[in-house]
């Protein structure tokens, strides 16, 4: 019997590709759509792909020849052979059906087509029907998920699709009744009647989902949808016209807010596939000189103590608030529909999961306006309430990695120093006299401070004394509702603003400032620095980050908006000397001022970190400090200079600053702006934004997607001998297969957001005594569902200080290696680059991080 292996189940499918993919739709629900992950299971071979229609055509063109097995070995799929089969709720009829055996066969054959067994329960018509409504579900969700499209456009296309499913289905209908009226079926009645009510039953499967409101309540009662609720801040009086007369008059209109509730949205998270296995995978360092993780910091490892003697299950969460315009910022109406969001995470899951957006979850949204009227308190207060019952009660967890209680909890809240100042009842204002929210420090005094000092902290102690002074002699507005849980207290709240301290803050103010005193001195002109920039090889790194050129005004005025991003800041910082490192002299001061701040940031920026290293930090601070207001005694450290002497005592209590970065925060903002410029309608934006955002997020929850399922994307594959891509025969071993073994090439592979691809550069290893180890990628192989990378390794030379940079050359042409991915010291790809002094045959390479 020919077949098809399901790669979901791993079954041995009766039939041809058309059987196969009844099996995917009916037993699996697998239907097109984003976010597919499919690995051919045919024979040897492990293609992957991302749609169901590459699927199907490399089936075609590579897998026509189909397996042969044995009947008793498969699933009950009609065979392509049979005269009759059904296809879906479709009857499909042969040529050769002249004969009653052929409807006997039929009719004991109607649940096949969704991949029951023989030996099985006959499954009916009706059951199948039923099962219709979740497939149109699945479609509305996949729809509504597309918040580039108006609500209203996507209830149009529902009700054309209704139309289409209606206009098929009365066709084929009366084509197979005609078919079966002819005489040599009349006998049949039974038949005749169930291939009736399968039409009847198939025709409206959007009945309970043509409208907004039955979206909603179809979604909630499957639990998939989690319906905002609007909380009463207060009554406001508006102006309104009398329809009837034009006369003027006013009406007490509602204020509110957006709330969705958290307890709701963590349960739903936490029990989504493969979620609570990554929470479970996680553990701390098993080296007590390292910090991995916020599990090795000093402050979670007294909660977890608590914890562990209560026999509770710690989920940390971080809470997030910011403000973004929804409306043309340069406009009339900016500010006026200006949004205030926060947002959750779950600390507790791996690195690589906590950059995408989906993990991240919408908690509250209000108008900037009703912000500033009632105070963030309000908000807070509600947030605070469900932190509190989920504190006390825990959440009663059911999946199929993990069954039990878990304590969900507020572990720091996090965002960009206005954001967290107002969180926490600070100063929201930087020129305040006690602006810092680590210290008590003047700012007078903090203007020269160059490292931290112990007597100034701020500690439970004397925050409560300080909130008996005035704003001007304390920096403290208010208490924050959130010192009310009894875990937490702001004073402990230690996590820094690390993207816009250093990315919009220190490194373009002494960037400019550095690059103006260089370009004074006659070592570069600005120019120059320019053409450097546009023509700088980024390689396939940072070909995206390619940083925007550097403006005259900003030397001038150092201290203005750099006009650059994040990112294009960060790529700017880590390649300006390999840039511009030949033009400057080797005893420059500005230069090693610049020099310094780079390697701080990279540091700040290391997933990892030695606790060795963190006094190693300090100490570079304090000298970074010193010789800044040594060659600009006319410019005070302002407040994020400052922020960096408390960084070393953030890491010992945090661990690594990465995983508390805003920049994935920000990016939240974007499907909210495009909802927001879709629906044009802003007479409660919060209400559309968050009932918007909920509906698609439900699509998640509809479409089952296990977290993991989008770690790798593999395209561009073909099939090669491995002896045609790797002489060494050790290698070979190495990856369990001989030369002479058939493997999958691929052109291109994604991996969490890094893109690995042939001339890549990666860096291997790194040892104390060696340093690092360097490698150029050759080809891409997959080999039992495994990701190689077959390498030309580099020899390393040395490390140039003056470019910031390791001098690296080509290696010997038999130097190979053959590394799997998840073994690479780095995951984030390098790029080697030669220098413009033209030097020597070296090539440069700049890590993006510092191992020490």
């Amino acid at each position: 019997m020919d077949s098809y292996r399901c790669f979901q189940c791993l079954d041995l499918i009766r039939g041809d590709i058309s059987c196969l993919f009844h099996h995917l739709k009916y037993t699996h629900t697998t239907t097109r759509g984003k976010n597919v992950s499919i690995t051919c299971m045919q024979g040897a071979c492990r293609l992957t792909f991302r749609t169901l229609s590459g699927y199907r055509k490399h089936l075609i063109s590579k897998h026509a020849a189909r397996i042969k097995t044995s009947s008793t070995t498969t699933k009950a799929v009609p065979d392509h052979q049979s005269e009759t089969c059904y296809e879906g709720s479709v009857l499909h009829v042969g040529k050769n059906n002249n004969t009653e055996g052929n409807l006997e066969q039929l009719h004991q054959e109607k649940a096949l087509f969704v991949g029951e067994s023989s030996e099985q329960e006959d499954v009916s018509f009706e059951t199948q029907t039923e099962r219709l409504p979740d497939i149109a579900a699945k479609f509305v969700a996949e729809l509504r998920a597309r918040t580039n499209v108006p609500a209203s456009h996507t209830n149009k296309v529902i009700q054309t699709a209704q139309d289409l499913v209606i206009s098929v289905l009365q066709t084929v209908q009366q084509d197979v009744m005609d078919i079966l009226s002819e005489p040599q079926y009349a006998a049949n009645s039974e038949l005749r009647s169930d291939i009736q009510d399968v039409f009847e039953n198939s025709k409206n499967p959007f009945s309970e989902l043509m409208s907004d409101t039955q979206q909603k309540k179809y979604f909630s009662e499957k639990g998939d949808f989690i319906q905002p609720c609007e909380v009463l801040l207060g009554t406001c009086l508006k102006p309104k016209i009398d329809q009837k007369t034009g006369d003027p008059l006013q009406s007490t209109q509602k204020e509110t807010f957006q709330y969705i509730p958290l307890a709701d949205t963590i349960k739903q998270y936490l029990e989504r596939p493969g979620v609570m296995n990554a929470i479970l995978s996680q553990k701390g360092s098993k080296d007590n000189d390292v910090l991995y993780s916020f599990k090795d910091g000093h402050y979670y490892k007294r909660q977890e103590a608590t914890a562990r003697q209560d026999c509770e299950f710690l989920v940390p969460l971080l809470l997030y608030n910011d403000e973004f315009e929804t409306a043309n910022p340069l406009g009339s109406k900016r500010g006026k529909h200006k949004v205030s969001a926060f947002y959750t995470s779950v600390l507790s899951l791996p690195r690589k999961y906590q950059a995408r957006l989906e993990n991240i979850m919408l908690t509250a949204m209000i108008t900037s306006p009703l912000l500033s009227k009632y105070g963030i308190s309000e908000v807070l207060k509600v947030i605070k309430d469900d932190l509190q019952q989920m504190w006390t009660d825990g959440l009663t967890i059911k999946c199929k990695e993990f069954e039990g209680r878990v304590k969900p909890y507020l572990f720091q809240v996090v965002g960009d120093n206005l954001g967290i100042h107002a969180m926490l009842g600070c100063t929201t204002c930087f020129r305040a006299n006690y602006y810092c929210r680590f210290c008590r420090g003047h700012r007078s005094l903090l203007q020269k401070q160059p490292k931290e000092d112990a007597q100034y902290l701020r500690d439970e102690i004397n925050y409560d004394t300080d909130l008996q002074k005035p704003l001007s002699e304390s920096g403290l507005k208010h208490a924050t509702v959130l010192n009310e849980l009894p875990y937490y207290h702001s004073t402990q709240n230690l996590c820094p603003d690390v993207m816009h301290d250093f990315t919009e803050g220190v490194l373009p103010l002494e960037m400019h400032l550095v690059l103006s005193k260089l370009v004074q001195k006659g070592f570069i002109t600005l120019d120059e620095v320019n053409s450097r920039i546009s023509s700088f090889n980024f390689g396939f790194v940072d070909r995206k980050n390619r940083p925007s050129p550097i403006r005259q005004a900003s030397l001038k005025n150092p201290y203005s908006a750099s006009g650059q991003t994040s990112a294009q800041m960060t790529c700017l910082a880590y390649n300006i000397p390999l840039m511009i490192g030949d033009k400057i002299d080797e005893m420059c001061d500005e230069w090693e001022l610049l020099l310094s701040i780079i390697d701080i940031f990279k540091i700040i920026m290391s997933p990892s970190i030695s606790k060795s290293a963190i006094y190693v930090l300090k100490a570079m601070i304090d000298d970074h400090h010193r010789l800044f207001m040594q060659l600009f005694p006319e410019a005070s450290l302002t407040p994020k200079q400052h922020f960096l002497v408390h960084y070393p005592r953030a890491l010992k209590h945090l661990g690594p600053l990465t995983q508390y970065s805003a920049l994935r925060f920000e990016a939240m903002h974007r499907p909210f702006k495009q909802i927001a410029s879709v629906s044009c309608n802003y007479q409660n934006i919060v209400k559309t934004l968050a009932n918007r955002y909920q509906m698609a997020r439900c699509y998640r929850s509809v479409s089952n997607q296990s977290l993991d399922s989008q770690d790798i994307n593999v395209s561009q594959q073909a099939a090669a001998m491995l002896g045609d891509l790797l002489d060494d025969e050790a290698l070979c071993k190495k990856i369990n297969c001989g030369r002479g073994t058939e493997v999958t090439v691929a052109g291109k592979v994604d991996i969490h957001g890094y893109e690995f691809r042939a001339g890549v550069d990666v860096l291997l290893y790194w040892t104390d005594d060696d340093g690092p180890t360097f490698g150029r990628v050759q080809h891409i192989v997959v080999v039992q569902e495994k990701l190689y990378l077959l390498l030309r390794l580099y020899q390393t030379l040395y490390f140039n200080r003056h470019v910031e940079a390791f001098a690296v050359q080509v290696g010997r042409e038999e130097a190979q290696a053959a590394v799997e991915w998840c073994d690479l010291f780095d995951h984030r790809p390098v790029n080697a680059v030669q220098s413009y002094s033209g030097r020597g045959r070296c090539l440069y390479i700049v890590v993006h991080h510092s191992f020490i």
